[in-house]
């Protein structure tokens, strides 16, 4: 219908429906605040789970160590067996376990010397070989680098476990930061001549 002197708007009558189009959004308030609260609950556990953690700003160092196998031992596992990420002086040693079979026909006793490829971080990082509770080295990386650990005996197909933990000495104030060294373990297997 078009109203006097009106420009050409119609008006198109609304059918109701018994109650008041105000009503229905006020029924709906504690509704909307409820979900709105649950989002900013939702909203502010994610922030909170998703941060970023706070850091001294100094980053850490970081060693990973792979092993060279002469042909009378096998290792498991085959590449890696410890990465040691975010080293700072005096932060826990990181560890890892290398299994070593003898597969040859006599007991062997296995020595190892470590092959750093950044000689400074071997410098400063020190290293602990054990093998069934006996300390075979406990050094920096580089003295291991110039020396080979005690022995580790292993029967004729049996297994030994070495055991290496690596940290950064609490007393260590640089050449640390920031620093990456693939260390690699020299295994050297000596038969024991005349025993079983």
């Amino acid at each position: 219908m078009v109203g006097d002197g009106d420009l050409g708007e119609t008006v198109v009558p609304v059918a109701t429906t018994g109650y008041n189009v105000m009503t229905k959004m006020r029924s709906n308030l504690p509704l909307r605040i409820a979900g709105l609260a649950a989002g900013l609950v939702l909203a502010a556990s994610l922030l909170y789970f998703l941060r970023v953690p706070a850091s001294d700003g100094k980053l850490g160092a970081d060693v990973r160590l792979v092993t060279l196998v002469p042909g009378e031992l096998t290792v498991t596992p085959k590449d890696f067996f410890l990465f040691a990420r975010g080293l700072k002086p005096g932060s826990a040693p990181q560890s890892g376990v290398l299994k070593v079979r003898n597969i040859t026909t006599g007991p062997v006793d296995v020595r190892v010397k470590a092959l750093p490829s950044d000689r400074e971080l071997a410098r400063v990082a020190d290293m602990e070989l054990s093998s069934g509770g006996r300390v075979m080295a406990s050094t920096t990386i580089d003295a291991l680098r110039r020396h080979r650990s005690g022995p580790m005996r292993i029967a004729v197909g049996k297994v030994g476990a070495l055991r290496a933990r690596v940290w950064i000495p609490r007393s260590v104030k640089s050449g640390y930061q920031a620093r990456f060294a693939d260390v690699t373990l020299d295994l050297r297997a000596t038969v024991i001549k005349g025993s079983r």
